[in-house]
């Protein structure tokens, strides 16, 4: 019957050495649970961001006011994003359409806004499109037509979440199975 001798903590950069040379599989599986850990946390801070602002946005929705808004103005703002550096790098640009609105809230106050659209809009200055705005600040506005994207978002919340637990749940139990496998 092969019996493991009782680790103690290293003191210095030798010892742990031969520790590490005595045990490669442990080695492997100390590894291996730790990239599935950080693996995990990653993806439930992920996870937690996308259900935060899935909650912001359905809470906007289910409060929102619809109206029917003018295009005053299109203006397009750049963003230049670089990808690696010195010599290697690349540049991402993308443009984002600000489009200015003019609309009478439910009140009957005339309201100017802006909201973003991607760089693809169609809209115009003229043009009459279906916002939703926010009564308590009708400077919050966002198109009728983004309406279901806090849902579609939500919906991916919980399945990245719960692929997210379920992979840190299972890295456990075969880290756990390999621990009893090797002491048996």
């Amino acid at each position: 019957m092969n019996k493991k001798k009782k680790i103690q903590s290293p003191l210095n950069a030798q010892q742990t050495l031969e520790l590490l040379n005595d045990n490669p599989q442990q080695l492997r599986e100390g590894c291996l649970f730790i990239v599935m850990a950080g693996v995990c946390c990653i993806a439930a801070f992920i996870s937690l961001s996308m259900y935060i602002f899935s909650v912001t946005e359905n809470h906007f929705f289910q409060t929102a006011v619809e109206a029917n808004a003018i295009v005053k103005n299109v203006s397009e703002q750049r963003s230049v994003t670089e990808r690696g550096n010195g010599n290697n790098s690349t540049y991402e640009v993308t443009y984002i359409k600000i489009i200015h609105l003019s609309f009478t809230d439910e009140r009957g106050k005339k309201i100017t806004a802006k909201a973003s659209d991607d760089e693809n809009s169609i809209l115009q200055a003229g043009d009459e499109v279906k916002i939703l705005y926010d009564p308590e600040n009708p400077r919050q506005v966002r198109f009728f037509k983004d309406r279901h994207n806090a849902s579609t978002l939500k919906i991916l919340f919980y399945i990245f979440g719960t692929v997210s637990v379920l992979s840190g749940v299972g890295s456990f139990f075969l880290y756990r199975k390999s621990k009893f496998k090797a002491q048996a």
